[in-house]
């Protein structure tokens, strides 16, 4: 997708997570956290091995 539509994307997340709301994202490739860590800031990183190919889970919390 444009990097401009992701990025309203991201940020009407940020606008409607409630505070400790957790907004989770997984994904094979690292293109969420880069285009949200701008918005959201580090996360939280985990990986699912018992996924075929394994995935990467990404978790945000709002303060």
């Amino acid at each position: 997708m444009p990097q401009e539509v992701g990025t309203r994307i991201v940020e009407a997340i940020r606008d409607v997570l409630a505070p400790g709301g957790c907004f989770v994202a997984y994904q094979f490739r690292g293109a969420v956290a880069d285009r949200a860590r701008p918005i959201l800031g580090e996360p939280e990183v985990s990986a699912e091995f018992l996924n075929v190919p394994p995935m990467r889970v990404y978790r945000w919390r709002k303060r």
